[in-house]
Protein backbone atom coordinates (compact mmCIF):
# COMPACT_ATOMS: atom_id res chain seq x y z
CA UNK A 1 0.00 0.00 0.00
CA UNK A 2 1.45 3.40 -0.93
CA UNK A 3 2.62 5.64 1.90
CA UNK A 4 0.18 8.43 0.94
CA UNK A 5 -2.74 6.02 1.21
CA UNK A 6 -1.59 4.87 4.66
CA UNK A 7 -1.33 8.49 5.80
CA UNK A 8 -4.83 9.19 4.49
CA UNK A 9 -6.22 6.13 6.30
CA UNK A 10 -4.50 7.15 9.55
CA UNK A 11 -5.83 10.71 9.28
CA UNK A 12 -9.31 9.29 8.72
CA UNK A 13 -8.94 7.10 11.84
CA UNK A 14 -7.75 10.02 13.94
CA UNK A 15 -10.56 12.24 12.67
CA UNK A 16 -13.10 9.50 13.35
CA UNK A 17 -11.74 8.96 16.89
CA UNK A 18 -11.91 12.70 17.56
CA UNK A 19 -15.46 12.85 16.26
CA UNK A 20 -16.42 9.88 18.44
CA UNK A 21 -14.83 11.48 21.49
CA UNK A 22 -16.60 14.74 20.69
CA UNK A 23 -19.94 12.91 20.51
CA UNK A 24 -19.31 11.06 23.77
CA UNK A 25 -18.32 14.26 25.55
CA UNK A 26 -21.47 15.96 24.30
CA UNK A 27 -23.58 12.98 25.42
CA UNK A 28 -21.88 13.01 28.84
CA UNK A 29 -23.21 16.50 29.41
CA UNK A 30 -26.72 15.03 29.57
CA UNK A 31 -25.69 13.20 32.76
CA UNK A 32 -25.07 16.38 34.74
CA UNK A 33 -27.75 18.73 36.11
CA UNK A 34 -29.62 20.58 33.38
CA UNK A 35 -28.59 24.04 34.55
CA UNK A 36 -24.90 23.09 34.17
CA UNK A 37 -25.22 21.64 30.66
CA UNK A 38 -24.67 24.88 28.75
CA UNK A 39 -21.48 25.54 30.71
CA UNK A 40 -20.29 21.95 30.10
CA UNK A 41 -21.08 22.16 26.40
CA UNK A 42 -19.14 25.43 26.19
CA UNK A 43 -16.08 23.37 27.21
CA UNK A 44 -16.82 20.78 24.52
CA UNK A 45 -17.35 23.36 21.79
CA UNK A 46 -14.50 25.76 22.66
CA UNK A 47 -12.77 27.02 19.52
CA UNK A 48 -9.53 28.35 21.00
CA UNK A 49 -7.32 27.57 23.99
CA UNK A 50 -8.39 30.85 25.59
CA UNK A 51 -12.08 29.96 25.12
CA UNK A 52 -11.41 26.51 26.56
CA UNK A 53 -9.75 27.82 29.74
CA UNK A 54 -12.51 30.41 30.19
CA UNK A 55 -15.23 27.77 29.67
CA UNK A 56 -13.57 25.41 32.16
CA UNK A 57 -13.44 28.17 34.79
CA UNK A 58 -17.08 29.05 34.08
CA UNK A 59 -18.14 25.41 34.46
CA UNK A 60 -16.32 25.07 37.79
CA UNK A 61 -17.91 28.32 39.04
CA UNK A 62 -21.36 27.14 37.91
CA UNK A 63 -20.83 23.78 39.66
CA UNK A 64 -19.84 25.54 42.89
CA UNK A 65 -22.89 27.81 42.67
CA UNK A 66 -25.16 24.82 42.01
CA UNK A 67 -23.72 22.93 44.99
CA UNK A 68 -24.13 25.99 47.23
CA UNK A 69 -27.83 26.17 46.39
CA UNK A 70 -28.52 22.42 46.54
CA UNK A 71 -26.29 21.38 49.44
CA UNK A 72 -27.21 20.79 53.04
CA UNK A 73 -25.93 22.62 56.11
CA UNK A 74 -23.90 20.43 58.48
CA UNK A 75 -23.61 20.67 62.27
CA UNK A 76 -20.80 23.24 61.92
CA UNK A 77 -23.05 25.45 59.76
CA UNK A 78 -21.12 24.69 56.58
CA UNK A 79 -22.78 23.81 53.30
CA UNK A 80 -21.90 20.32 52.08
CA UNK A 81 -22.91 18.85 48.74
CA UNK A 82 -22.05 16.01 46.40
CA UNK A 83 -20.16 16.98 43.28
CA UNK A 84 -22.70 18.03 40.66
CA UNK A 85 -20.48 16.71 37.84
CA UNK A 86 -19.54 13.23 39.07
CA UNK A 87 -21.86 12.79 42.08
CA UNK A 88 -18.90 11.90 44.31
CA UNK A 89 -19.12 12.54 48.02
CA UNK A 90 -16.58 12.53 50.81
CA UNK A 91 -16.20 9.26 52.63
CA UNK A 92 -16.71 10.71 56.11
CA UNK A 93 -19.59 13.13 55.62
CA UNK A 94 -21.35 12.41 52.38
CA UNK A 95 -20.59 15.75 50.78
CA UNK A 96 -17.86 18.27 50.02
CA UNK A 97 -17.60 21.51 51.97
CA UNK A 98 -18.70 24.23 49.56
CA UNK A 99 -16.85 26.07 48.11
CA UNK A 100 -13.34 25.12 49.31
CA UNK A 101 -13.55 21.31 49.44
CA UNK A 102 -15.62 21.03 46.28
CA UNK A 103 -13.34 23.45 44.42
CA UNK A 104 -10.32 21.33 45.40
CA UNK A 105 -12.20 18.21 44.21
CA UNK A 106 -13.09 19.87 40.89
CA UNK A 107 -9.57 21.13 40.20
CA UNK A 108 -7.54 18.15 41.53
CA UNK A 109 -6.11 16.72 38.35
CA UNK A 110 -4.51 13.70 39.98
CA UNK A 111 -7.29 11.35 41.05
CA UNK A 112 -10.59 13.14 41.18
CA UNK A 113 -13.64 11.56 39.54
CA UNK A 114 -14.84 15.07 38.66
CA UNK A 115 -11.59 15.67 36.82
CA UNK A 116 -12.31 12.51 34.82
CA UNK A 117 -15.54 14.17 33.63
CA UNK A 118 -13.80 17.49 32.98
CA UNK A 119 -10.89 15.71 31.29
CA UNK A 120 -13.30 14.03 28.85
CA UNK A 121 -14.93 17.35 27.99
CA UNK A 122 -11.54 19.06 27.85
CA UNK A 123 -9.93 16.36 25.71
CA UNK A 124 -12.63 16.54 23.09
CA UNK A 125 -12.16 20.30 22.82
CA UNK A 126 -8.34 20.11 22.78
CA UNK A 127 -8.36 17.52 20.02
CA UNK A 128 -10.88 19.47 18.00
CA UNK A 129 -8.92 22.73 18.40
CA UNK A 130 -5.65 20.97 17.56
CA UNK A 131 -7.19 19.46 14.45
CA UNK A 132 -8.72 22.77 13.34
CA UNK A 133 -5.50 24.70 13.92
CA UNK A 134 -3.13 22.02 12.64
CA UNK A 135 -1.33 21.72 15.98
CA UNK A 136 -0.04 18.62 17.79
CA UNK A 137 -2.46 17.19 20.39
CA UNK A 138 -0.31 18.08 23.41
CA UNK A 139 -0.02 21.80 22.66
CA UNK A 140 -2.28 23.09 25.48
Amino acid sequence: MPKEELITIERWRVDRAIDDLYGLAYAATSLIPEELRDAARAVVFAQTAQDLHKAEATLIEAALDYAERHGEVDVLDRVRAPCPLCKAVTQQTGGWVVPLGLNRHLTDKSSSAAWAILRGLYASAVKSIARDQGRPLGWI
